[in-house]
């Protein structure tokens, strides 16, 4: 699974402000998500956020769900969101800040080594395969403090290649240098439509608020036609989709 064009370079949805229903679909998936996972991060890094001085950096935060959920639980650490259209909370904890950056494959505004965690959900797509390679990779690794943690959590239509193409990238020494070569992949099945119950219901709203955004810069009769095989899927042939998290550790120097 890879990406033909960028963020910044697609003229579609992420061009513009999101609307209610949109920011709604990720509210939605991050309850989904945490309910699958027991929590919002896989990440050992639990003594680093209680210790009160941990610098946790989400990018693709979206309206900031994630940010002002683990901001509670850590009230002590520094919580920044960066998304590339403005979708963020008039209101915020005193420990959360959020930042516009339009375009994910540009260098982030931020001084190397400066984070304990970097979170990253939905951003697959942001970025083709050989920006991953030559570019986002090495920029994650730039902002990332040593022995800090990076963490990779998206959605799949099926569970067999976004896990394994990432950790390829991770674990490519010209691409990221500095990581572990002991990269952490982990998977949830997660069932879309109403045969999977309440939470089958939440995740095929979300996944349909999430997909239709994605393909909106097709031609209306294509996106469509894509719309309709997917629910098709969903109901008739009890689709899951999949949730990966991949982790890894830069280095001490």
């Amino acid at each position: 699974m890879g990406n033909i064009k960028s963020k910044k370079n697609n003229d579609s949805a992420f061009s513009r402000s999101m609307d209610e229903n949109e920011i709604d679909s990720y509210q939605v998936i991050h309850n989904v998500f945490r309910s699958i996972w027991n929590g919002n991060y896989m990440s050992p890094i639990t003594p680093i956020l209680l210790s009160g001085d941990a610098k946790v950096l989400d990018i693709g935060c979206g309206p900031g769900t994630w940010a002002c959920d683990m901001s509670s639980d850590y009230r002590n650490s520094t919580f920044i969101g960066v998304e590339t259209v403005p979708m963020f909370p008039n209101q915020k904890p005193t420990n959360v800040e959020f930042k516009l950056h339009e375009d994910f494959t540009s260098r982030f505004p931020f001084e190397d080594n400066s984070f304990d965690f970097i979170h990253l959900r939905f951003c697959w797509y942001s970025f083709t395969f050989d920006q991953w390679r030559t570019t986002a990779i090495k920029e994650l690794v730039r902002l990332l403090k040593p022995g800090g943690w990076l963490e990779f959590v998206d959605i799949s239509l099926d569970g067999e290649h976004l896990g394994p193409v990432t950790t390829d990238f991770i674990t490519d020494r010209n691409s990221a240098p500095n990581l572990s070569s002991e990269v952490y992949h982990e998977m949830r099945k997660i069932p879309c439509g109403s045969w999977g119950g309440n939470l089958g219901v939440h995740h095929e709203q979300a996944v349909k608020g999430l997909i239709s955004k994605s393909i909106d810069h097709l031609p209306h009769k294509t996106s469509q036609k894509m719309m309709e095989q997917m629910l098709y899927e969903f109901k008739e042939r009890r689709t899951y989709s999949y949730c990966h998290r991949i982790y890894v550790q830069k280095l001490e120097l």
